[in-house]
């Protein structure tokens, strides 16, 4: 509550809620938030005073991948529902760039199922920010691509199983 900001207090930054409204079963109406809490990318649910952390800090939803990808840690966490799981996109930050990735939950963590093939950070290129959503029952993505000059936003299709860009939304020059 914004009345009471002590149960913030001794966290260096909690950041990048994304909230997620969905039904399961059928009819029954679920809402999830994934959050990022000292670097640790957390599950809340909702009760009468808000939102509760589903795991203690220090025990992420999201464990840490080991992966090169993911060396300097995990950002933007974006939860989905579908097929009738939870799932999670999310960003691993590596030498400074961004390698989008996918996990799903399993009860308990979110268990990462690795890069999204074509959204992998290169030697210019990195990713972060995607939001995943259906276009006419094929998977699709807005993500943003950040390059040393520039910085755009995309529309992305996983038709394929792997990424495609579609188009370029926007580009924003760096000065």
């Amino acid at each position: 509550p914004l009345e009471d900001p002590s149960w913030a207090v001794g966290h260096d930054a909690i950041e990048r809620p994304n909230i997620l409204r969905y039904e399961d079963p059928p009819g029954t109406i679920n809402v999830r938030m994934a959050l990022m809490v000292d670097g640790e990318v957390h599950l809340a649910s909702p009760n009468l005073d808000g939102f509760v952390l589903t795991t203690p800090i220090g025990e992420p939803a999201l464990v840490r991948p080991t992966a090169a990808w993911a060396e300097d840690g995990v950002d933007h966490p974006v939860l989905f529902w579908e097929a009738g799981e939870l799932g999670l996109w999310f960003t691993g930050m590596s030498n400074g760039r961004g390698t989008i990735a996918t996990a799903h939950w399993d009860g308990v963590h979110f268990i990462t199922d690795g890069p999204i093939e074509g959204l992998q950070a290169s030697a210019t290129t990195g990713y972060a920010a995607a939001v995943p959503f259906d276009l006419d029952g094929i998977p699709h993505a807005i993500v943003v691509a950040d390059e040393g000059d520039a910085q755009r936003l995309e529309l992305w299709s996983l038709a394929s199983g792997s990424a495609l860009r579609q188009s370029v939304i926007r580009q924003t020059p760096r000065t």
